[in-house]
Parts: C-alpha cells; structure tokens; sequence
C-alpha cells in the first residue's frame, strides 16, 4: 500500500524551512538547496513542490499573510457585534505581533529581507497599505460616531498607530518584552479613545 503524503502539510514543513535559514542567513542567501536540506528531503523533491525560489517565496509569505490575517479576523469576531473602535485597533495591532517563536522567526526574516528582496518588499508594502486604510476608516467612523475627537487629524493619526507595529523587531531583539509592548499600545488608544472601561 502506497504511503499517503499530506501535501499541504510538506508545502508548509518547507516554507518553515524557507524562514528558518531567512533568519540565520538571510533570504537572498537561502537557495533552494540550502532550504531542502533543512527540511530533511532532497532538492528534487521540494521542487516537485516548489519548481522555482519564486514561487516558494510566494507561498511562505502568502502562508503567513494568512495565517496573521485569520488570528486578526478570529480576534475581531471575538469582540461581538459593534465593537468599539479602541478594542478593533487593539485587536489589529496586538495580532500582527508575532505570537510564537515560529511566527517571530518569520517575521524577522520578513522584516529583514522586506529592505532587500522586490518580491517581499512589495508585499510587505501591500499589506501595510490595507491596514492603513482600514485604521483610517476606524478613525474616521469613530470621528463621525463622536467615539473620538471631532478635530483628530485622521491620516496623522492612523500613520501613527501603524507605526506602532515598527515596535516588533524591538521586542523581537529583546529591547521591548511583549507586555511593555501592549503597554505602549493601550497608551496611544488610551490617548485617543481615552481609557477602557
């Protein structure tokens, strides 16, 4: 009887790997090689996976693209119907820290390499686009809603509260710990909204 192989299962084994050498030896140095050897398998078969760097480049970022946007989505529907507008920036900001040392080794690699490679730049670039739209539209229904000051100047406010995401290759290096963190978000919401009740 043929062995089964769960292939979304050595997609995401590989990808692991692809980040895994991305942190110790940065992205542009990883071949493909370099990433079957750390995932224990031989280089034709993660290509009978992956046939091109390219495209496992495009899946592991894709992968955690997903994975981030399904705690974020998890988290928000948490917050029940009509949440208020601090607890759905909240939720954004403190999800899109790393929460493991998985998802901190990815998001190092990324961070790293988003300086360097086109390929993720672009796409770390796209997706910090849309959360600034979304936190500009939070503002500005919280505006409307009387939820935050009439006078807010919401694109200077959403650039701020996106930069507060520029926190995580601090507390990934260890100069912030994850509750210092928070402690800095809640304080700019605090400042906004004012206090949680």
């Amino acid at each position: 009887m043929p062995i089964q192989v769960n292939h979304d299962e050595r997609r995401r084994l590989i990808a692991g790997a692809l980040w895994t050498l991305a942190r110790t030896k940065g992205l542009g140095r990883a071949s493909l090689r370099d990433v079957a050897a750390e995932a224990g398998m031989s280089l034709g078969q993660l290509q009978h996976y992956f046939p091109t760097r390219e495209a496992l480049v495009d899946y592991a970022i894709e992968l955690v693209s997903a994975q981030t946007k399904s705690r974020v989505q998890e988290a928000l529907a948490a917050l029940g119907d009509d949440p208020h507008p601090r607890d759905v920036l909240r939720v954004l900001l403190v999800e899109m820290f790393p929460v493991d040392d998985v998802s901190s080794q990815v998001n190092s690699a990324r961070l790293l390499d988003a300086l360097q490679a086109d390929q993720v730049r672009g796409r770390v670039r796209e997706e910090m686009l849309a959360v600034h739209a979304l936190v500009e539209t939070v503002l500005r229904e919280s505006v409307t809603a009387g939820l935050a000051p009439s006078d807010l100047d919401v694109p200077v406010e959403a650039a701020r509260v996106v930069a507060l995401t520029g926190l995580s290759p601090l507390l990934e290096v260890g100069v912030y710990t994850r509750e210092q963190v928070i402690a800095a978000i809640d304080r700019h919401l605090d400042e906004l909204f004012g206090p949680s009740s």
